[in-house]
């Protein structure tokens, strides 16, 4: 009896002992199993930061890259309207160069014609010097080149003159294509004094004049 007791309390122990056991396992497989999910979890948290840090980075770089793109397309794109604008200017300059010669040649052609040809001008009729070129567009106008004279002038208009040009042709051309050379009047020839036998008049002073008008005296 005694010793029944003896083997049922050894086996009872026993028993508790392999439930302590597998307790026990469970318990540590349970902490391992834990502790490598906490491992994965922060694994997988670094690797999050990693790739958040780099996705970061790579974002940085793309935009300082993006920006330097950028300024560098704006630095060019002033540098280059800038050259233009200097291209521009120079041109406007030696356009503004050209005229002043042209004006300055026609000018000075102007005053050659002026000098050498009198006789249009003795005879009261106008005159001008041609500033720019003019080719005729119509059958009724007349070209001429820069420098040239132009005779024998009808101001028709305000815009559109007749004259005849260095090669004798005659027709219409543009006013603001010339430019008026002052017109001189004809003047009466003087009368060349002659001697006369004649008495003089009263007073004895020897003149003598030449009647340029009819005069009836009075009664």
């Amino acid at each position: 009896m005694i010793r029944l007791s003896v083997l049922r309390t050894f086996f009872t122990q026993r028993e508790q002992a392999g439930r302590a056991k597998a307790e026990a396992r469970e318990e540590a497989s349970a902490r391992a199993r834990a502790e490598a999910e906490e491992l994965a979890r922060r694994q997988a948290e670094e690797r999050a930061r990693h790739e958040a840090s780099a996705r970061a980075r790579k974002e940085a770089e793309e935009l300082a890259l993006r920006r330097e793109q950028e300024e560098r397309a704006r630095r060019e794109a002033e540098e280059r309207a800038r050259r233009e604008a200097e291209e521009r200017g120079r041109r406007e300059e030696e356009e503004r160069a050209r005229r002043r010669a042209e004006e300055e040649a026609a000018a000075a052609a102007a005053a050659e014609t002026a000098v050498a040809t009198p006789t249009a001008h003795r005879a009261g009729r106008l005159t001008a010097v041609a500033l720019y070129d003019y080719q005729a567009a119509e059958d009724n106008e007349i070209s001429f080149a820069v420098g040239e004279t132009i005779i024998g002038i009808e101001q028709i208009d305000e815009n559109w003159w007749q004259g005849s040009n260095a090669a004798g042709q005659s027709g219409l051309f543009p006013a603001a294509y010339v430019q008026l050379n002052a017109a001189i009047e004809a003047a009466p020839a003087p009368v060349a004094a002659e001697e006369s036998d004649a008495p003089g008049p009263v007073g004895g002073s020897g003149l003598a004049a030449v009647a340029l008008y009819d005069y009836d005296a009075g009664t």
